[in-house]
C-alpha cells in the first residue's frame, strides 16, 4: 500500500534558458508543472508568460487538413528519428503547403461529384420524357413556340388542361401523384400562360440541351456518370498516394509541434520577474536526481527541492505504486477517488477484500474459468481495465468453486478428488440443511472482522496525520471498536458462548463508557485543545443524540451488509438448479439448454456480485479511512519515448 515519494522542483534562471528548460523537464516525463503564483507569497512585480497560440493553431490545421481525406494521426509511431532541425518557419511553411495541397485535392472531388449529381438529376428527370422521339435540339431552336417539361400534381391537371385555350399540353406518364408532361404555347403568349402555371404548382423540370433524343441523351448521361466516377476514383487514388509519400514527414511535423506545444503549456506556468523566470512543479523523487542533472548542463539555471512532506498545505500529487497483481484495482479507487499526500493507498486492501469476497459469492469453478478466459480477452487484446480485474477474480472463483464442490453447477462432479485426497466428501454441501446458517454466520463473521480492520486502518491513518483526538474518540476510531467488539461480545454472551459475570461486566461498562465519549467527543477535543466553552446543552444533548442514535444504527446496517456474501452463495445454487430443471424438461436440447444457462448465469452473476462487492466497499470497508480528496500525478509527456493517440 504504497505512494511514490513526490519533491516539489523550484527552477530559476535567466529569461533566455527558459525555453531548454522547459525542453528538459517536458522530455522527461516526470515533471508535472504547477503555477508558481500559488507558490509565491508576493506577487507583485511578478508577471505570467503567455502562451504561443500559433503553435495550437498549427496543430488544428494539420489535423483539420487530414481529417479531411480521411486520415488521422492515430497510428503508432514513435519519434526515434524526428528531425529535430525542423524550425517553426520550416514547419509552418510545410503546414501551409500540406492544407492548401490538401484543399486543392478535395476541391476537385467537391467539383466532380457537383458534375455526377448534375448529370444524376437530369438523367432522373429524362427517365419522364423516353417516349419524346423529337431531338432536344431542335425543341430548343424553335423560333414562334416556347415550351417548358415538367410535373403538375393529378388533381391539376384535368383543370389546366380545360381552363387554358391559348397552350397545349403533352402526357408523357404519371405516376402515383404527378402528371410528367410538356406545355407548348405561342411565343407572344407564353408570358401570360405562366400565371396559370404556378396557380396548378407547376414544377419546372430542367432538359438538357443536346443533338439528341430523350432516349439517347439518356444512354449518354450514363457514359458521362461512368466517366466522372473513374475520375472520382482516381482523385481518391492521388490522395491516398499523397497522404503515403507525405506520412513520414507530415507525422514528424506533427508530433513536433505537439512537443513544442507541450513546451508551450510548462511555460504558461512560470512567472517572469525582470529577466529572470521562476517555475516549479512535483517530481517523483526516485526520478529527480536524473532530472536535476540534465538541468546542471543549463546555464544561468538554479534550483532547490523540497519534499512532498514538507509541503502538504499545496496538496501534492499522488502516483500509485502497487504490485502487478494488485494494480488492476487502482481503476476502483480512481473512480472513488485519490489518497491524499501520505494517506494510505487503499488499493491492495481493495484487491485481496474484493477478490476472496467475489471468489466466495461466486464459486463455480468452470465459470470462474470462463471469467479468466475473458478477463485475458479483455486485458490482453482490448487493453480494458477492468480485464485485470475479472482474470484475479476468476482464479479466486475457481478457487472458492474447488472448496465448495461446483463445477458449471454440477455440485457432485469433483467428488472423485475430494476422496483421492483424503475427504469423505466435498467440504461445503451448500444446499445442505446444516450449512445455510453457518454460511450465514461466517459471512457476518467475515464481515465484522473486515470492518474492525477498516476501522484500525483509519485509526493508523488519523495519528499519521497526528489527529489523535479523533483517533481515539471518533466512531471510527479507538472508541468505535471497543464499542463495537463489546455489543459483538455481548451478544455472542446471549446466544452461543458461556461468558462469566465479570467479563459481561466490562463489556457493559466499555459499552457505556465508550458511548459517553462519542456523545461528549467535541467537549472533550475542546478542552484539550484549551478551547472549551459552555454549549447550550438542550440543543447539544439533542443533536449529539440523534448523531450517536446513527452511528449505533450504522454498525448494525454495516454488519448486516455482509449478509449479502452468504446469500449469494445461495443465489448461484438456486440459479443452477433452476438452468438444470429446465434442461431436464427440454428433452434432446437439455445440453443445449445448460450450455446457455451457464454463459447466462456467468454474465448475469458477475455484473451483480460485482455491483454489490463495489456497494459493501465504497460505503463499508474503506471509506472508513479514505477521504478520496487526492489528486493524481499528471505529469508532462512528450512523444520521444511513447506513440501518441489523437
Amino acid at each position: 500500500m504504497s505512494v511514490v515519494p513526490m519533491v516539489l522542483l523550484s527552477i530559476i534562471g535567466t529569461v533566455r534558458c527558459l525555453g531548454n528548460t522547459v525542453e528538459v523537464c517536458g522530455r522527461s516525463c516526470v515533471f508535472e508543472p504547477e503555477s508558481v503564483f500559488k507558490f509565491l507569497k508576493d506577487t507583485s512585480g511578478f508577471s505570467p508568460i503567455k502562451n504561443d497560440n500559433s503553435i495550437t493553431s498549427l496543430i488544428k490545421k494539420m489535423v483539420d487538413s487530414a481529417r479531411k481525406i480521411n486520415k488521422n494521426f492515430d497510428e503508432a509511431f514513435i519519434m526515434q528519428d524526428c528531425k529535430d532541425t525542423l524550425s517553426i518557419r520550416q514547419m509552418t511553411k510545410y503546414s501551409d503547403f500540406f492544407s492548401k495541397k490538401v484543399e486543392k485535392m478535395i476541391q476537385k472531388i467537391g467539383d466532380l461529384n457537383s458534375k455526377l449529381e448534375i448529370c444524376n438529376k437530369s438523367q432522373e428527370n429524362l427517365r419522364y420524357f423516353k417516349n419524346l422521339k423529337v431531338k432536344l435540339s431542335d425543341l430548343n431552336s424553335c423560333k414562334y413556340v416556347r415550351f417548358k417539361f415538367g410535373k403538375i400534381p393529378k388533381v391539376e391537371f384535368e383543370k389546366l388542361n380545360s381552363s387554358d385555350k391559348e397552350s397545349m399540353f403533352l402526357k408523357f406518364c404519371e405516376s402515383e401523384k404527378n402528371c410528367y408532361c410538356a406545355v407548348f404555347a405561342p411565343e407572344s403568349v407564353f408570358d401570360k400562360v405562366l400565371p396559370s402555371l404556378d396557380r396548378v404548382r407547376f414544377e419546372e423540370t430542367k432538359i438538357p440541351d443536346s443533338g439528341g433524343n430523350a432516349e439517347e441523351e439518356i444512354e449518354n448521361l450514363e457514359n458521362e456518370r461512368e466517366r466522372i466516377k473513374s475520375e472520382i476514383l482516381d482523385a481518391k487514388e492521388r490522395i491516398d498516394k499523397f497522404w503515403e509519400h507525405q506520412k513520414k514527414i507530415c507525422f514528424w511535423v506533427f508530433l513536433k509541434l505537439l512537443e513544442i506545444n507541450k513546451f508551450q503549456q510548462i511555460k504558461t506556468n512560470a512567472a517572469e520577474h525582470q529577466g529572470y523566470f521562476i517555475l516549479a512543479g512535483w517530481v517523483p523523487r526516485c526520478e529527480v536526481e536524473k532530472l536535476t542533472k540534465e538541468l546542471k548542463n543549463i546555464s544561468s539555471v538554479e534550483y532547490s527541492i523540497e519534499p512532498g512532506e514538507d509541503v502538504l498545505e499545496f496538496n501534492p500529487p499522488v502516483k500509485l505504486k502497487n504490485r502487478r497483481l494488485f494494480s488492476p484495482f487502482e481503476f476502483f479507487i480512481g473512480t472513488y477517488g485519490f489518497p491524499c499526500y501520505g494517506e494510505i493507498d487503499p488499493t491492495a486492501f481493495v484487491a485481496v477484500t474484493y477478490t476472496i469476497l467475489f471468489g466466495i459469492m461466486f464459486a463455480d469453478a468452470g465459470q470462474g474459468f470462463l471469467l479468466i478466459l475473458a478477463g485475458l480477452f479483455a486485458d490482453k487484446r482490448k487493453k480494458m481495465k477492468l480485464g485485470g480485474v475479472l482474470t484475479v477474480c476468476g482464479f479466486s472463483s475457481v478457487f472458492f468453486g474447488i472448496i465448495f464442490g461446483s463445477v458449471f453447477g454440477f455440485e457432485n462432479l469433483l467428488d472423485p478428488i475430494y476422496k483421492l485426497v483424503g475427504f469423505k466428501s466435498k467440504p461445503i454441501e451448500v444446499m445442505a440443511s446444516g450449512s445455510t446458517m453457518l454460511i450465514i454466520y461466517s459471512a457476518i463473521m467475515l464481515g465484522t472482522i473486515l470492518l474492525i480492520v477498516s476501522m484500525i486502518f483509519n485509526i493508523v491513518e488519523l495519528i499519521k496525520q497526528k489527529k489523535i483526538s479523533k483517533a481515539l474518540l471518533s466512531h471510527n476510531g479507538l472508541c468505535g471498536i471497543l464499542f463495537y467488539v463489546s455489543v459483538i461480545f455481548l451478544f455472542l454472551s446471549a446466544t452461543a458462548l458461556k461468558i462469566g459475570v465479570f467479563e459481561k461486566t466490562l463489556a457493559m461498562f466499555l459499552i457505556v463508557f465508550t458511548v459517553l465519549l462519542m456523545f461528549f467527543k467535541e467537549l472533550i477535543e475542546e478542552f484539550f485543545e484549551g478551547k472549551f466553552r459552555k454549549p447550550n446543552w438542550g440543543d447539544y444533548i439533542l443533536s449529539n443524540f440523534f448523531e450517536l442514535l446513527e452511528i449505533v444504527l450504522s454498525y448494525f446496517t454495516n454488519t448486516v451488509s455482509f449478509v449479502r456474501i452468504g446469500v449469494f452463495v445461495f443465489v448461484h445454487s438456486g440459479m443452477m438448479m433452476v438452468i438444470f430443471s429446465l434442461a431436464k424438461m427440454s428433452g434432446s436440447l437439455s445440453v443445449l439448454v445448460i450450455i446457455l444457462g451457464n454463459l447466462i448465469v456467468t454474465v448475469l452473476e458477475a455484473l451483480l456480485v460485482g455491483m454489490q462487492i463495489m456497494r459493501l466497499e465504497f460505503c463499508e470497508l474503506f471509506g472508513r479511512f479514505f477521504s478520496g480528496k487526492g489528486r493524481e500525478f499528471k505529469p508532462v509527456r512528450t512523444l520521444r519515448t511513447r506513440s501518441h493517440r489523437l
